[in-house]
């Protein structure tokens, strides 16, 4: 399959809704594309006739993750907060933006709520959680955001890690536990209904610098120490900077 969408630059992060019928695409340039029928792309690779829906959501600056709320209509973001380019909702400053795609299209950059997360800090990372009411956002100061969705509203914020989160991931299937990644290379276990941390794998992954050159441009672009994860109810899988695969069993063995 092909998805063409190359003026919005760099993808950050991918999601599937629920049944698979449609598809999330962060780009870090501060956009967020929801794909309504990624199936009608798979046919002898013809592009579909159904476009993206595409929305600006962080006025071009970084966005960093989203995942859909509902069955493929409602979007919730997070990103830099510095700013969007329109007045209204989407301007406030927060990190934490939720979306309507049924709006008219003249509303899709700016949002239907914000929400603070993170005392007003950039959240990098969003999942939502078991009971489908609550998100948990992870932020740049290493702090975990419990947002609900019924009050629109932060309600409650825990430290979490020393450094920035990375990833956050809900165990499948049930969503009883979810995990936290960080940039120096933690990993965390969490009753997702208590949201008491339960287990700490310290140095899962070597924090590791990353350098970008080419004409024009050349430095350091970021250090990764956890970048991804997939927790189920018998395994634990990380993918960090270091370029290792770590898979844990039971126990964490």
């Amino acid at each position: 399959a092909e998805i063409e969408l190359h003026s919005l630059g760099r993808i950050a992060a991918l999601r599937f809704a629920a049944y698979g019928d449609a598809l999330l695409v962060v780009y870090a340039s501060g956009h967020v594309a929801l794909v309504s029928d990624p199936d009608s792309y798979t046919r002898a690779r013809r592009r579909s006739s159904v476009q993206p829906i595409c929305i600006n959501a962080y006025g071009n600056r970084r966005a960093s993750d989203a995942v859909i709320l509902d069955d493929r209509n409602v979007i919730a973001a997070v990103g830099n907060p510095g700013g969007a380019t329109e007045t209204g909702a989407g301007a406030i400053g927060h990190s934490l933006r939720v979306y309507d795609t049924r709006e008219p299209g003249a509303s899709r950059s700016r949002a239907s709520w914000t929400c603070r997360v993170h005392d007003g800090g950039e959240a990098r990372c969003v999942t939502l959680l078991e009971d489908r009411v609550r998100l948990a956002t992870g932020g740049v100061d290493g702090s975990l955001s419990v947002v609900d969705l019924r009050a629109q509203g932060t309600v409650a914020q825990l430290p979490a890690h020393n450094d920035e989160l990375t990833c956050l991931s809900l165990e499948q299937p049930r969503g009883r536990a979810m995990v936290s990644g960080c940039r120096n290379g933690d990993v965390k276990l969490w009753d997702t209904r208590t949201l008491r941390e339960l287990d700490h794998l310290r140095g899962a992954h070597t924090p590791t610098r990353h350098f970008l050159s080419g004409a024009g441009f050349s430095g350091l672009v970021g250090t990764h120490g956890v970048t991804s994860l997939h927790l189920t109810d018998r395994s634990l899988i990380s993918c960090g900077g270091d370029g290792v695969v770590n898979i844990w069993g039971r126990g964490w063995e």
